[in-house]
């Protein structure tokens, strides 16, 4: 999980030449990366925007109701971790294949 997550700006920088997260608190990593792709905003990566939406999509490729994946992408309660870890492991079970599918996701 750190070989990816190490990308993402606002998150502990701090890996091992394993990409293993140096932190003693995992929790608080997958709650950062949850609130930034709830966010507005989103998250920048390699110059590219992930937004909210860009992860509705690609969460019902998985596939997922629209009303499951917008639970999951609720912003009202940040310190959910329960929500926040269903939220990253469910985009973690999408696999490329699934996604390439969809010709809007394709970026």
């Amino acid at each position: 999980m750190g070989k990816i997550l190490y990308l993402l700006p606002g998150l502990n920088l701090y890996t091992d030449t394993y990409g293993l997260l140096t932190t003693s608190d995992p929790k608080h990593i997958i709650k950062c990366f949850s609130t930034l792709i709830q966010s507005k905003g989103g998250i920048q990566v390699d110059g590219t925007s992930l937004t909210s939406q860009d992860a509705l999509q690609t969460l019902m490729c998985y596939p997922m109701t629209a009303k499951a994946a917008q639970s999951l992408l609720d912003p009202a309660d940040k310190q959910n971790v329960p929500k926040a870890v269903n939220l990253v492991s469910s985009l973690a079970k999408v696999s490329e294949q699934e996604v390439l599918k969809v010709p809007s996701l394709n970026a």
